[in-house]
């Protein structure tokens, strides 16, 4: 049966199985050791109630052994006088290879293990060794697996090294190109110099040499960038199969989270931007639902604008990032979560974590592609790819990660049966309110050219998961 003893630090109750008596145990809440009673026969304990003997709650208390014991003699009957105080009695010479006799002594609900005098005098060394935890059961083993998550981190080096090291303004190198371009107008390459007005994007940068401005990497028309998000997946991918080993998370679960995030996340990110615009045209009045979320979505579409436009001050670019940004972003990333969760809602941090990063992980790569067709090529350097693609897929990594492991640990607002106004409510607030924060902040100071600051919340992003991690683990 197990044994059931109080800390003498916290006084929290513990249970601890019969196989560990007289071994010494960390208390789970205050890390405090504690020495177990020893085993005791049954037959002993009720020899010892018939006698007489005081009896408590715990095992090793409720009996007296009587020191005869300790030489293989038995008890003697209850009510019997025992052979030591006898006159006749003559005890038997203790082996000389049998160790010396321990007492306990109590220590509120505790029990310590003590030795005799010749013991400690005898053999120090022995007395060392009592006292080493090789006795107490064994922790929970962190393994390497469980550090990988770390690389993370070092994704993030490009965003650093980006922060010190300053490249020619694409003004200056847009204008360089300009200088080296001929007068003359020709048939084949029209003077780009001064260009029609009804001249396109692209149409301009065919007419560049190697279709891009002076210093850029890519081609305006190139599909390298392509190639970049297939490494980036391949390498976060083999990351995250190996990171928090569970059996919930299968490597296809991953790839498919992380390709659902990347298209239909991103298409239905893409629809509720359009249809924010949408609605910036007119109002509508009434008390409906339809017209609270009308006017939700206006909201929302009101803070991509607030983000966006360069006019706008830090304050006023913050709640746009936080509100339009922030939210969409994080709640696209959150809900594979959020039917993975409402799948397997026992399958453990570990899993939900991994799946919070894959799907972040699809977003990240999703953006970097966009991002690289409308606004890189042609125009950025190499080191732009390397943040996009590196330190951008992290940080949206690491703030799905985090989401993810709130969630499991909370799951009382994943979702039921139907849509209630204060369950969605509740799931912002508990959820996702934090990375909003992070997300939005870390985006207005990028805006307003505050790199280092920018990579300061990148920095606290990651310490943000690490906490979270660290906390899930001294739980187990």
């Amino acid at each position: 049966m197990p044994i059931r003893v109080h800390c003498s630090e916290c006084d929290k109750p513990l249970k601890v199985a019969e196989k560990f008596a007289g071994k010494r145990i960390r208390c789970p809440g205050c890390q405090t050791v504690i020495t177990l009673p020893p085993a005791v026969d049954p037959a002993d304990l009720s020899s010892a109630v018939e006698s007489g003997a005081p009896t408590t709650s715990t095992a090793a208390s409720a009996v007296d052994v009587p020191d005869d014991w300790l030489f293989g003699h038995e008890a003697p009957p209850a009510g019997v006088k025992p052979a030591a105080e006898s006159e006749e009695y003559e005890r038997p010479e203790e082996p000389p290879n049998l160790p010396p006799r321990r007492s306990q002594k109590k220590l509120g609900s505790t029990f310590v293990t003590t030795r005799g005098a010749s013991d400690s005098a005898e053999s120090p060394q022995r007395a060392r060794q009592s006292m080493e935890p090789a006795s107490l059961p064994a922790r929970p083993t962190i393994g390497w697996r469980d550090q990988l998550f770390w690389v993370l981190l070092l994704a993030i080096a490009p965003l650093a090294i980006s922060t010190v090291w300053h490249e020619r303004p694409a003004a200056d190198r847009f204008k360089e190109t300009l200088q080296h371009l001929p007068d003359d107008a020709t048939p084949d390459q029209p003077n780009v110099a001064s260009p029609p007005v009804e001249m396109s994007v692209d149409d301009f940068f065919a007419t560049l040499p190697g279709h891009k401005i002076a210093g850029a990497h890519l081609a305006r028309d190139s599909w390298v960038h392509w190639a970049y998000a297939t490494l980036s997946a391949t390498l976060f991918l083999t990351l995250l199969t190996q990171t928090f080993p569970n059996n919930a998370a299968s490597p296809a679960r991953l790839v498919w989270t992380g390709v659902i995030t990347g298209t239909i996340g991103i298409i239905l990110l893409l629809a509720f931007q359009w249809i924010a615009a949408w609605t910036l045209t007119f109002n509508v009045r009434g008390r409906g639902i339809l017209v609270v979320l009308f006017y939700i979505v206006k909201f929302i579409g009101f803070s991509y604008r607030s983000a966006l436009d360069p006019e706008n001050g830090f304050l006023l670019s913050f709640m746009g990032f936080t509100c339009g940004v922030g939210l969409c972003e994080e709640l696209c990333k959150a809900l594979p979560v959020v039917l993975f969760l409402r799948a397997q809602p026992h399958a453990g941090w570990r899993a939900a974590c991994v799946i919070g990063l894959a799907s972040g992980v699809g977003f990240g790569i999703s953006e970097g592609i966009t991002y690289s067709a409308d606004s890189y090529n042609g125009i950025q350097t190499g080191m732009i790819y390397l943040v996009r693609f590196a330190s951008c897929v992290a940080l949206h990594s690491i703030w799905a990660g985090a989401v993810a492991l709130v969630m499991n640990r909370n799951q009382d607002y994943v979702g039921g049966d139907g849509f209630d106004w204060e369950e969605a409510g509740n799931f912002i607030l508990h959820y996702l309110l934090a990375a909003m924060v992070l997300h939005g902040l870390y985006d207005t100071l990028l805006k307003q050219d505050h790199e280092f600051w920018a990579l300061s919340v990148a920095a606290v992003s990651f310490g943000w998961l690490a906490w979270l991690v660290r906390r899930q683990r001294m739980e187990e």
